[in-house]
């Protein structure tokens, strides 16, 4: 008898060496690429952004492929070679993708485009862009523990091009099982071009990863973080659909507890102030939908209505692309007869050899749950390139509420200093004392480069000029930004005070308007874009401003 009473030890032996191999088969993979120098209109912030994420994603655990300012070639080898990468990486991979630069929707795909593309008719897109779903479908249909894709593209596009404009930002994507798709915008909608040295939703999310929020709770705190420091301008958007969140970083014990960011609050029952930063947590149809129902007359109804009518119609291209037949598509034409994507709508129709325009009898295609917009909706739409820098918005209520305390390190993030040849620029060295990374119990390779010809590698440049009318090239800036203060293109606000002093400063605001610290000049507001030609002439809400 005594010889088999080996085997129940070894079988479990056997179990927690099994068990410890799954564990220890967790492996975090990530490509991170940045995108500035463009031969029209270059950015300042992309590689810096670029820098920045691939360094928390580095501290997190994660062997991060680094890539700068690749050609057309090089950026779809490097999407091609990581894809193949991280297919071998088994069933319980944390997947990452960050790409910053300027990204674009074109006939129902979205796309990323490299630094040497040059588009002058619309049939160049599909040849010298990169169309991201042949990567990101690909990898969908990977097992995985997660896969974040998350595109800091949706920024305004200065094509010269023949033919009908393009729709604004990025289209609609949605989640399938263990994956998250994020954009720096809302979609059909774009942020504008930022100085530097970072840009705001790249601190936002970096910040948010690291107060110890997991994924996907840290997009949503980030879109908050990202509205209150844009003033509302900046409204970033993400789906997910993961079995279990991803955690890169956790709170340590001393720390104050993080806020529980609800979106299932009811808005109707709230006030003005906490219903619009509900409806942002939430960023949803419904939640903006409530909004509007509740407040009709609010001051801050404009700018949500706007962000309602940009999902509507973002929701129904959505779905008419999603159902392929002409009469889904003449439904949206019907709908949006001067909708962003009635070019695309007529450019899907020319690919199904189907009359270009609605017949006048077919049969209407049933959106579901999804009505038709309204006549206010339709004005708010009717513009040029859709930003939500309106100066008729009044500015949003400040996310202290709802969001952690912002760490001094983010307040005034220093400049980078610059990367090898082809490598991103490292962050100045900081750190967040309220939390610690979550390693994967998995080896971590050494990270790798992209190589980037050295004619690529270029100084960092200055924000350039923004055109007022898309397909004129702004004028090309100094090769290297000087030290000297810029004019912000996104006002930062003041830093925010605590809580006694936020409310005694609140209700002095009300009182008298904010004024300038000792030895300023108040200086106007920055506007980003296109304003709506009826909105521009309408006075801006004043700021009211809260001082430390």
């Amino acid at each position: 008898m005594r010889r088999f009473g080996i085997f129940p030890g070894l079988l479990l032996v056997l179990a927690l060496a099994g068990a410890t191999a799954a564990k220890a088969a967790e492996t975090r993979l990530a490509l991170v690429i940045g995108e500035a120098h463009y031969k029209i209109a270059p950015l300042a912030t992309p590689v810096n952004d670029a820098g920045l994420i691939a360094a928390t994603l580095k501290d997190a655990g994660f062997a991060v492929t680094e890539g700068v300012d690749l050609n057309g070639a090089d950026l779809r080898k490097a999407l091609h070679d990581f894809a193949a990468k991280a297919e071998q990486a088994g069933p319980d991979a944390v997947v990452f993708i960050y790409l910053a630069g300027r990204g674009m929707q074109f006939a129902g795909q979205n796309y990323f485009v490299p630094v040497d593309a040059l588009v002058e008719r619309e049939a160049d897109v599909p040849v010298v862009a990169v169309r991201l779903a042949d990567i990101f479908d690909r990898l969908a249909a990977t097992p995985a523990k997660a896969h974040i894709f998350v595109l800091d593209g949706a920024r305004i596009l200065h094509f010269a091009t023949e033919g009908a404009p393009f729709a604004s930002g990025f289209g609609l994507e949605a989640a399938t099982p263990n994956l998250v798709y994020a954009f720096n915008e809302a979609p059909g909608a774009v942020s504008p071009d930022e100085p530097g040295p970072y840009g705001i939703y790249a601190q936002a999310l970096v910040e948010m990863l690291r107060q110890g929020f997991a994924i996907p709770q840290a997009f949503t705190a980030a879109r908050l973080r990202a509205n209150d420091l844009s003033d509302g301008i900046i409204v970033p958007w993400d789906t997910a659909e993961l079995r279990e969140a991803v955690r890169l970083f956790t709170r340590r014990k001393t720390a104050p507890p993080l806020p529980p960011l609800d979106a299932s609050a009811s808005i109707r029952s709230l006030g003005p102030a906490k219903a619009y930063l509900a409806a942002i947590a939430a960023d949803t149809l419904e939640a903006y939908a409530d909004f509007c129902a509740a407040f009709p007359n609010d001051p801050l109804g404009l700018r949500v209505r706007t962000l309602l009518a940009t999902r509507r119609e973002a929701l129904t291209w959505q779905r008419a692309v999603a159902a392929g037949t002409p009469q889904a598509i003449w439904t949206y034409m019907r709908r949006y007869p001067r909708g962003p994507h009635f070019p695309d709508a007529r450019r899907r129709l020319a690919g199904l050899a189907a009359p270009l325009e609605p017949p006048p009898r077919f049969d209407p295609y049933d959106f579901k749950n999804l009505p038709p917009p309204s006549e206010a909706e339709l004005e708010s739409l009717d513009r040029p390139v859709m930003t939500f820098d309106d100066p008729a918005f009044p500015p949003p209520p400040p996310a202290m509420a709802l969001l952690p305390e912002r760490p001094v390190e983010f307040e005034h993030l220093l400049p980078p200093s610059p990367g090898g040849s082809g490598l991103l620029p490292v962050p100045a060295p900081f750190a967040v004392s309220l939390s610690k990374p979550v390693l994967p119990p998995a080896a971590i390779p050494a990270p790798a480069a992209i190589a980037t010809p050295a004619a690529a590698v270029q100084p960092p440049l200055e924000p350039p000029v923004p055109a007022k009318i898309i397909g004129v090239p702004p004028l090309p800036g100094p090769a290297a930004a000087p030290p000297t203060a810029q004019k912000a293109a996104v006002p930062l606000p003041p830093k925010r005070p605590n809580k006694t002093e936020a409310a005694s400063k609140h209700a002095k605001a009300k009182k008298s308007p904010a004024h300038p610290k000792h030895g300023e000049e108040a200086k106007p507001r920055a506007k980003h874009g296109h304003a709506h030609p009826a909105a521009a002439k309408a006075k801006p809400h004043p700021r009211k401003k809260h001082r430390a």
